[in-house]
């Protein structure tokens, strides 16, 4: 969680690295828990892990971040000062003097700026001979990089490099998983790309459309993919490494509830008539209306390759490749790989949500288009039969522990269980938070996670609908 906190990926400016361990700092102020390492907070074990990761930073290649040679010295630097630290702190037994020692250490990077000096005269050349060359690409070397600032969510480049862009066309859209879709773009391992990505129903729906639009929706439209692309080299059964690095909305989205007769979402049998609901997407939150927000935490919906078996296939039922797996921890910072069962792995993705609850409980989540940045690699060394993933989370909206509300259900079927424990969620929400029940089925697709609970007390399965507090207003929270 705090990776690219503590090694200040792509950051050239000693004034921001401080900055930085400041934020470090006042999150330690308020989470001790997190640094608790042997009972010895800020102790050498907590200096030699931030070493050892500092180290494995610089092992990644990071001169390849548009710094340049400033991010590598304040690497260099900040894994000395870390080697440094956890000597010293054997010395130090006070939880003040640890403190004091950080103090030092903010202290050395902030008086570094001679060594930013020559790297940000390098950035200004290269800069002009960017903008000499090609003012219409990628943006400017020099551009500052900056960092959510929200606990709990991965610190990523807001603006990372990028080796290629691929625009939302008709050109460069399918709605269909097939081995035979033609790539638009051929890529190595380790480039780096830029997808713009349509909303769930291709431009049929927007801020402006109403309940009404929905009788007239092309359901063939849904689900439209950007790509796809070919990696070269890759081979069935290698590994698809993708790191999502980058998520951009366009400051809104969407929730829709479709008539209960085309039975999808988890309780269609107590919603006959549509809703749509369209949120606004504004700092970290989205806002529902009455108060109630729910954090971002952007990511997308579908992501993966194409099936070995032969035609087209509906993007509908996540699959053994990926593709609409759902899965609301693939947010920036995060790696998924997935097994590849054709050449050149022919990778695709889109229906990118804005939030989602575990479970999207009414088939649809906070819709939006976006553009997704990630970074590719392939992996020949082992094979694996299904999606793998690495993840900051969040796990809760907030990025930490929180108070929440949960309803449960019990039942000898598991979709039986999870739909008690909704609907149970759903009586509570119209009886002591005022919401209708359609709105309610909304924000609980949005923001309340489904979680099991236990399976071994046979026959009966438990689950658990999670409402976060932290979404309502103060004085409407329990």
């Amino acid at each position: 969680m705090y990776r690219r906190l503590l090694f200040f990926e792509g950051v050239g400016d000693p004034l921001e690295r401080s900055c930085l361990i400041t934020h470090l700092i006042a999150q330690l102020t308020y989470f001790p828990n997190q640094f608790l390492i042997s009972n010895r907070l800020l102790g050498p074990t907590w200096w030699a892990t931030t070493a050892h990761h500092a180290a494995h930073h610089l092992g990644e290649g990071i001169t390849t971040h548009p710094t340049g040679a400033a991010t590598t010295k304040g690497a260099l630097r900040w894994l000395a000062i870390a080697l440094f630290g956890a000597f010293l702190s054997n010395l130090l037994d006070t939880l003040a003097e640890r403190l004091l020692l950080v103090i030092v250490a903010v202290g050395v990077l902030w008086h570094s700026r001679r060594f930013a000096g020559s790297a940000e005269k390098n950035c200004h050349a290269r800069t002009a001979s960017h903008d000499a060359t090609d003012s219409t690409s990628d943006p400017s070397p020099c551009r500052p990089t900056f960092f959510t600032s929200r606990v709990g969510h991965s610190r990523m480049p807001a603006d990372p490099p990028v080796d290629h862009e691929v625009a939302a066309t008709d050109a460069t859209i399918h709605t269909t998983w097939s081995h035979d879709h033609a790539p638009i773009l051929t890529i190595e391992p380790g480039a780096t790309v830029r997808f713009e990505c349509r909303e769930a129903t291709n431009g049929q729906l927007g801020p402006d459309s109403t309940v009404d639009d929905l009788a007239s929706l092309d359901v063939d439209q849904i689900h439209p993919l950007t790509g796809p692309i070919a990696v070269e080299g890759a081979t069935p059964g290698d590994i698809l490494e993708v790191e999502i690095l980058d998520l951009t909305h366009e400051g809104w989205g969407y929730t829709l509830v479709l008539p209960g007769d085309q039975a999808v979402g988890l309780l269609p049998e107590q919603f006959p008539e549509p809703a749509y609901h369209v949120w606004e997407l504004a700092g970290d939150v989205a806002h529902f209306g009455d108060g109630i927000t729910v954090p971002l935490a952007p990511f997308p919906g579908i992501i993966g390759v194409a099936p070995a078996d032969a035609g087209e296939h509906d993007t509908m039922p996540p699959r053994a490749i990926g593709g609409n797996l759902d899965i609301k921890h693939l947010t920036a910072g995060s790696r998924a790989y997935l097994p590849i069962a054709v050449e050149n792995a022919v990778f695709s993705i889109g229906d990118c949500h804005a939030a989602q609850g575990d479970g999207e409980v009414c088939v649809t989540a906070i819709e939006a288009p976006m553009t997704v940045t990630c970074q590719f690699d392939l992996h020949r060394d082992r094979s694996i039969n299904a999606p793998q993933f690495e993840t900051d989370g969040p796990f809760t909206p907030s990025g930490r522990d929180e108070r929440a509300f949960a309803t449960t259900g019990i039942d000898d079927d598991l979709r039986t269980a999870a739909k008690s424990a909704l609907s149970e969620l759903l009586d509570h929400l119209e009886a002591d938070r005022g919401l209708t029940r359609t709105e309610a089925y909304m924000l609980c697709s949005a923001a309340v996670d489904l979680k099991l609970n236990q399976v071994s007390n046979p026959p009966n399965w438990t689950v658990s609908a999670y409402l976060p507090e932290s979404i309502f207003p103060p004085d409407r929270r329990r």
